[in-house]
């Protein structure tokens, strides 16, 4: 479904409204604007503002709940980069200030269904980022001793380019599990 302009403009103009909202502490009305202006027209960096000041409150269910609605507000026709941008923040945030569990699962659900156009995630090129991501909720994973959410990460990865370096990390974690 296209936008037009009109609605990027009102929903920009929403944006700022709830930019300020959120300043002047007045959260719930602030959330509502940013829920209207997404829904108008969806956008991953305005939707992160709201998830990221959610999760500093320590919000983390607020904050992923907003990340859930900007990744399925983007499963759009031509709108594949900003849904994977979308899925990369949010396991960004709950790698470093949310919950561990998300980042593992974030990282699952992206791998399964990875945004349009967005084959190749992890070349250089594409994302120096995403490699480390995923190495990092590998080590999550191990660290909590999550062997099913391991098993599903190796099978996963083996049709993506460009992670065997991963690969080798999930089978080293596998033999310290059995």
């Amino acid at each position: 479904m296209g936008r037009t302009g009109a609605q990027e403009s009102q929903a920009l103009d929403l944006f700022k409204q709830a930019e300020k909202l959120w300043k002047k502490e007045q959260y719930q009305e602030s959330e509502k604007l940013y829920l209207k202006a997404n829904s108008l027209s969806p956008t991953w960096f305005q939707m992160k503002d709201l998830a990221t000041n959610k999760m500093d409150m320590r919000d983390i269910k607020g904050a992923n709940r907003i990340w859930d609605i900007s990744i399925n507000s983007l499963a759009i026709k031509g709108k594949g980069k900003d849904q994977y941008l979308a899925y990369w923040f949010k396991m960004q945030e709950n790698i470093n200030k949310g919950s561990s569990k998300v980042a593992i699962e974030t990282g699952i659900q992206l791998l399964k269904n990875p945004p349009e156009g967005q084959d190749n995630m992890f070349g250089f090129w594409q994302s120096p980022g995403m490699s480390l991501h995923f190495t990092t909720i590998v080590e999550m994973a191990f660290r909590m001793e999550d062997r099913k959410s391991l098993v599903i990460l190796k099978d996963l990865l083996k049709s993506h380019k460009n992670t065997n370096d991963i690969d080798f990390y999930i089978s080293i974690y596998l033999k310290m599990l059995d």
